[in-house]
């Protein structure tokens, strides 16, 4: 039975169920897992299309961002609901009112204290609710929003608050001279390239990626410029991770029994269970 639109909208991770329960019953993974496995695996499609298709120039600078926030989000829905994405709505939202509230003086010690204390109440609530669980919640999205935040409130406390000769070089390029709009600020949070799994980079690295200043012209033979093509380093990573998941997935049964080892003569732990006393 297909989901109507308004039942997506209201428990979108209920919802979409029904699709990656076929996947799992075909693989035996668990379904949140496939869930997951999936729309990271959408990021290379959706990619391309948002490559060629909004290609960097001062015209689409907002449509790339809210092209890509709108995506993030809707792979946020899917994975973790609106309660678990309301969390981290509310940590990236006190986070941007204190960028512009606080004084950049101590602005990077205000929102590091904050980020951190919500992190750790998440992972609390986590070992409450499902301790030695090992069902995906928001507690790693959040991991990455942590380091976010803390990195542009660092990064506008050395551009205002410091001058140019306390700085190091990698400061100096990395600093913020101004807040960013709310969109720039929601789009490095929650875009689909990196919300789900990372890798964390600076604001400045991602505005500089959506504008296109990060892509270098090279010359070519004819003396024209061309922007640098990461086709052959995509590939060699997507090789490498596909390597590195079918070691995983092979290796799992022989890990298996030595984790039931440490664990005491008889005992076994499975996933979401305990160990015996």
């Amino acid at each position: 039975m297909i989901p109507d639109m308004v039942s997506i909208f209201a428990d979108p991770v209920r919802a979409t169920d029904p699709f990656f329960q076929l996947l799992t019953d075909h693989t035996s993974v668990p379904v949140d897992q496939i869930r997951y496995i999936f729309l990271l695996s959408m990021g290379y499609p959706l990619g391309a299309i948002y490559r060629h298709g909004l290609a960097p120039s001062p015209t689409h600078i907002m449509s790339r961002h809210m092209v890509s926030t709108s995506i993030g989000l809707l792979f946020g829905l899917m994975c973790f609901g609106w309660v678990q994405m309301g969390v981290l709505f509310s940590v990236t939202g006190v986070c941007y009112a204190m960028l512009l509230l606080v004084p950049s003086k101590v602005v990077h010690i205000y929102t590091i204290v904050f980020a951190m204390a919500s992190m750790s109440a998440a992972h609390i609530y986590r070992m409450m609710v499902d301790y030695g669980g090992w069902h995906l919640d928001f507690t790693g999205p959040l991991m990455l929003i942590v380091q976010r935040v803390t990195l542009t409130a660092f990064a506008l406390h050395d551009g205002v608050a410091r001058k140019e000769a306390q700085l190091n070089e990698d400061q100096k390029l990395m600093k913020l001279t101004e807040v960013p709009s709310l969109l720039e600020y929601w789009s490095y949070n929650y875009n689909f390239h990196t919300f789900l799994a990372g890798p964390t980079c600076t604001l400045k690295e991602y505005l500089n990626f959506v504008d296109g200043s990060n892509f270098k012209a090279t010359p070519t033979q004819n003396g024209d410029g061309k922007i640098r093509t990461m086709y052959v380093h995509r590939v060699r990573r997507t090789r490498s991770g596909a390597t590195c998941v079918v070691c995983s997935d092979h290796n799992t049964p022989q890990i298996a029994p030595l984790l039931s080892h440490t664990s005491g003569a008889g005992d076994t732990i499975s996933h979401g269970q305990h160990p015996s006393p």
